[in-house]
């Protein structure tokens, strides 16, 4: 008898507004003080935690909708990470600032205890898996 090989998907948890963001097409940049190799899609984990909800977003921001929290909730890809630079726009502060672009939300969130400070793998189940062929871009209703 084989192991079933257990496929896993890379994940970063964002506090929430920027989880929404993120998946409204709004934010492009991530703000870490680590970087990562990874290029390609990551599942989009809104944070259980609530202390950025007072946040003063670029560009007067504002979420659409209620806000969810404990769960993955969408795709983005990462295109590059580089140090911070005064010409980016104004959701990046770096020290370093992953690019983000692509961002495709579930049409549903998939609850999962996220792991924060760092990338961490999601096992893609059935209901993950079927998740992920019904992802929605930004404007896409």
């Amino acid at each position: 008898m084989s192991k079933k090989e257990v496929r896993l998907m890379p994940c970063l948890s964002f506090r929430q507004p920027f989880a929404a963001a993120v998946l409204a097409g709004a934010k492009r940049w991530e703000n870490r003080t680590w970087g990562t190799a990874h290029r390609g899609d990551i599942l989009v984990h809104a944070s259980a935690s609530r202390a950025s909800l007072g946040a003063e977003l670029p560009y007067g921001y504002a979420p659409h909708g209620g806000l969810i929290f404990g769960a993955v909730v969408g795709v983005v890809e990462v295109v590059d990470v580089v140090p911070f630079d005064e010409s980016m726009d104004l959701w990046a502060s770096g020290p370093l600032c992953w690019r983000l672009a692509n961002p495709r939300r579930f049409v549903e969130p998939y609850p999962y205890r996220g792991q924060p400070g760092h990338l961490f793998g999601v096992p893609i189940d059935a209901a993950l898996a079927r998740l992920l062929r019904t992802v929605v871009a930004p404007g896409a209703e």
